[in-house]
């Protein structure tokens, strides 16, 4: 796909299964849902069907793996000049067009989180686990991996690009604080620590990670997203709202998202789709016996 400059957008990522292609649908639901103006939304994939029909633009990912290397690939397969990539396994409850005044000074690949000194007990390595780019590190670094940010045009992001190749197909020769086996968080984070590529901060204030949150107040439908976060250190519980993502992270709280995505569907394109859609996407043990009382109130909330 060419790329034109001065064009941006967002892109998401499903390969494999089509419950990612569903969820790949939502997303791009919740974004149009809550944007006013609406920029291109594009999809990595490794095949087309009719999930992928709604998007923008379609990107074919040859010889996907299925695993954390097809999201390694948005470097390379991002769209347009300047991307920001979401997860798919996320929904939009505010306008996402706002990350862009976030990232307007970030470097060639970014994301949300944080830079910290080599003394902190945080990060995801330490400078002697990193063999050959022990002296290269210029940071420890932390962030959140369902949103990244790429400028496809700038010259850099090529040797960025191949330093996250060489860590991915050399991965065992590091050690990393919270991934054993290799992840994109992983990649990433090392590669930019080696070129100086800083995430952006507010991190809290964009994005709700469900397994790592204490509780979570979600209403989809008013756009309305609050859940309250403790410090691991010091125990402190502290509250953020006005969130603008949630990420479900493939485990915990499944009830949660799949109430929160049910709604999206029944408000933007009628309840029979959400019925539909909600008995392919979740055949989950456990999931049904909460169902039907569910959706008789949703029934008698629509029918109002």
């Amino acid at each position: 796909m060419m790329i034109k400059k001065g064009s941006r957008g967002f892109v998401t990522l499903a390969t494999g299964r089509m419950e990612f292609f569903m969820m790949a649908r939502n997303l791009l639901r919740s974004y149009r849902f809550f944007s006013k103006e609406p920029l291109p939304f594009a999809i990595i994939c490794d095949k087309e069907n009719k999930f992928t029909e709604q998007f923008d633009d379609v990107v074919l990912l040859p010889g996907a793996k299925h695993s954390y290397l097809d999201k390694l690939s948005i470097i390379n397969l991002a769209p347009y000049e300047k991307t920001i990539f979401i997860d798919s396994d996320c929904l939009a409850y505010r306008d996402l067009n706002d990350l862009w005044e976030v990232f307007k000074d970030a470097p060639p690949f970014s994301s949300l989180g944080s830079v910290l000194p080599f003394s902190s007990d945080y990060g995801w390595f330490k400078r002697e686990d990193v063999g050959i780019f022990s002296d290269k590190v210029k940071f420890h670094i932390a962030f959140h991996g369902g949103i990244y940010y790429i400028e496809r045009l700038n010259p850099a992001l090529g040797t960025f690009s191949g330093t996250v190749s060489y860590v991915s197909e050399h991965f065992q020769e590091f050690r990393f604080r919270m991934f054993k086996k290799p992840t994109d968080e992983a990649v990433f984070s090392l590669a930019m620590a080696v070129h100086g590529f800083s995430p952006m901060m507010g991190l809290l204030d964009f994005v709700c990670f469900l397994p790592m949150v204490q509780s979570v107040e979600a209403d989809i439908r008013n756009g309305a997203l609050t859940f309250d976060w403790v410090h691991r250190q010091t125990g402190q519980s502290q509250r953020y709202e006005d969130v603008y993502l949630l990420h479900w992270g493939h485990q915990g709280k499944l009830w949660l998202f799949f109430k929160q995505t049910f709604t999206l569907v029944a408000e933007s394109e009628g309840l029979w789709r959400a019925f539909r859609e909600s008995f392919y996407i979740f055949r989950i043990k456990g999931v049904y016996k909460k169902l039907i009382p569910y959706w008789l109130k949703r029934v008698v909330y629509l029918m109002k």
